[in-house]
Parts: C-alpha cells; sequence; structure tokens
C-alpha cells in the first residue's frame, strides 16, 4: 500500500511583514522596488505544510 500525502506551499509570517516594509519604505521614499529581486527572495522562502496522509488501497 503507498501512502500519499498533499503538500500546501506558504510564505512564513515574517516574510510576508518583510515585503510589507519593503513596499510600505519605497512607497514613502518615492523608490521603484525591484520585483525580480523580491521575487525571487519568495522563492527562496516558500516553506511547505503537509495537510494529509492516507493509504491507498489497491
Amino acid at each position: 500500500m503507498a501512502k500519499t500525502f498533499q503538500l500546501q506551499a506558504y510564505l512564513p509570517w515574517w516574510f510576508v511583514f518583510y515585503l510589507r516594509a519593503v513596499y510600505v519604505f519605497a512607497w514613502m521614499t518615492n523608490l521603484d522596488v525591484d520585483t525580480g529581486k523580491v521575487t525571487e527572495q519568495a522563492r527562496k522562502a516558500i516553506r511547505f505544510r503537509k495537510l494529509e496522509i492516507r493509504e491507498d488501497q489497491q
């Protein structure tokens, strides 16, 4: 019997806070945010959560 599970991808709370701070700071100082750099950082910060485990009966 094979066990299957489902993963959910999410960003940690601290990274979401960091993103908001970056965009607010950029807005306050009238600067542009490098979206390519932010996207690269987001890819590195992604975490996965195991949602469900079930056994397949064949």
